[in-house]
């Protein structure tokens, strides 16, 4: 995977500076300077403007040379983009960007449908530039999907919204020329926990909106679960001993609290409805979970006990523990990641050998290692 430069570019005030200095710039001995470089010596007397601006340039260079590019990902290699497609009614919230790679005209690529992280009351489909959107390089189709906030509608109206949204895109997949029998969904802590729902109660009525049309599936092909909850009434033990201070997701007014619309600790019940493991059963989604092992918001343990629920009734899953990775930091953009998601996707979203798979050449603006951290 290649790492992306700044568009800044210190090398030309670089050169231009050093051969200024060279020739005493900034020294108000310059006959010296001179001199001394006549004579081949490797030894320089610079003025104090000259220090300045020589510290200035090596700091710039540092950063735009040495660091990878915090810029998100850009949609180059989509040939059609579009944007605040509204698939549902019931809130201002529910639209998606659709991004389709070159060529889907005439061959309909297969669908990656991307939610987003932020607590369930922050966030936006806009975040699908930090890590997925890359996809589109790679010959799939990408789904950005907006749902609604705690704020505005609580527990299970989120999970609905998926959905809705992933049942318009089955009904108007000729529209957009995407395959919508190979479906894989991706989300990011609030949205890797929907994404687990979404893989274990697909199939059932359970979330089942009112009018819903019982002839287009919500189910999906496979599920990729980055950090997200499982177990709200769990997670307060589970932190790993590296989290020195972490808040109480028990507590009236946490994320999870709001959400369910009560106290975690109050409504057990509630609570035990939005867990995805609840409903683990032989015919759920593949799914492939990672965590950071120094998560202290979401405890990794959290994506464990989702594995072990998978894995008792025979669901193919497999769980990653990303060594030193915090919550939505800069790792997750690492080649290692983003090498067992690219695999797991080629394996169910093609008949292609994963294992055979090249990286793509990314433009530039490609992930980096050093993506924002997400909360």
């Amino acid at each position: 995977m290649r790492r992306s430069r700044s568009r800044w570019s210190v090398g030309p005030l670089w050169v231009c500076l050093s051969r200024r200095l060279s020739r005493g710039v900034g020294n108000p001995k310059r006959k010296g300077g001179e001199q001394a470089r006549e004579h081949g010596s490797t030894s320089l007397t610079v003025g104090p403007v000259g220090v300045i601006a020589m510290v200035g340039l090596l700091f710039l260079g540092a950063i735009t040379d040495a660091t990878p590019s915090r810029r998100p990902q850009r949609s180059d290699c989509a040939e059609r983009v579009f944007r605040k497609v509204r698939y549902r009614a019931a809130s201002r919230h529910n639209v998606l960007d659709l991004y389709l790679p070159k060529g889907a005209a005439e061959e309909p690529p297969a669908l990656i449908v991307w939610l987003h992280a932020g607590g369930w009351a922050g966030g936006s489909r806009a975040s699908v530039r930090l890590w997925a959107l890359r996809q589109v390089c790679r010959g799939y189709a990408v789904a950005a999907v907006d749902y609604r906030l705690s704020e505005e509608a609580v527990f299970p109206a989120q999970v609905r919204d998926v959905r809705a949204a992933i049942r318009f895109l089955r009904l108007n997949q000729t529209a957009y020329h995407i395959d919508t029998s190979r479906i894989v969904v991706w989300g990011a802590s609030a949205g890797g926990h929907l994404a687990s729902l979404l893989g274990t109660t697909a199939g059932g009525e359970e979330f089942a909106s009112p009018g819903e049309d019982p002839d287009i599936s919500s189910r999906v092909s496979a599920v990729i679960d980055w950090w997200g909850p499982t177990d709200f009434t769990r997670m307060d033990l589970q932190f790993p001993a590296v989290c020195k201070r972490t808040k109480c997701h028990t507590c009236p007014g946490s994320a999870e609290s709001r959400l369910l619309g009560c106290a975690v600790r109050a409504c057990p019940e509630r609570a035990r409805r939005a867990s995805p493991q609840s409903y683990a059963s032989a015919d759920d989604a593949p799914m492939l979970i990672q965590h950071g092992a120094h998560d202290c918001t979401v405890p990794y343990r959290q994506g464990l006990l989702l594995h072990d629920a998978l894995d008792a009734v025979g669901v193919p899953v497999e769980f990653q523990l990303v060594p030193r990775a915090r919550h939505g930091d800069g790792r997750w953009s690492a080649p290692e990641v983003m090498s067992a998601v690219d695999a797991f996707l080629d394996l169910h979203l093609t008949s292609r050998d994963p294992t055979t798979q090249r990286d793509v050449e990314l433009p530039t603006g490609a992930p980096s290692r050093l993506a924002p951290r997400v909360r």
